[in-house]
């Protein structure tokens, strides 16, 4: 329950400041309540996604499923919210990788950064 917390918890904060950043950088003036709880519900949906890297198969198609399961989240919001009108499905697909791309590298960065902390601290207890 409190790993499904986390997920779900960072999933709308990761959500919260793309979005936030894309409607800053499109210069958009207003959003819909509506359109704020769809992003928070799919963000959400996003961050449960995460329970794929839990599962026991080949990392890569750990991977394909986690990129294939957000981009079925990031479209299903980008349908509801009616955003698909407005852009051209290629250039979407492709900021979408970018973005993706960007999102895994900060958080393996993290992970690592992590991991170097426990191992250090563990390397200190030995001695």
């Amino acid at each position: 329950m409190k790993k499904t917390i986390v997920y779900l918890i960072s999933g709308i904060g990761i959500g919260q400041v793309v979005y936030l950043a894309m409607i800053l950088l499109m210069g958009v003036a207003t959003q819909k309540g509506s359109q704020m709880v769809v992003v928070t519900a799919c963000s959400s949906l996003m961050g449960l996604s995460s329970y794929v890297y839990e599962l026991k198969i080949a990392p890569r198609l750990r991977q394909l499923l986690h990129l294939s399961l957000i981009f079925l989240w990031v479209s299903l919001m980008m349908t509801l919210n009616g955003w698909f009108t407005e852009v051209n499905f290629l250039f979407f697909f492709i900021e979408f990788l970018v973005i993706y791309l960007v999102i895994s590298f900060v958080i393996f960065q993290y992970e690592k950064q992590q991991t170097r902390r426990i191992n250090l601290k563990l390397s200190e207890l030995r001695k």
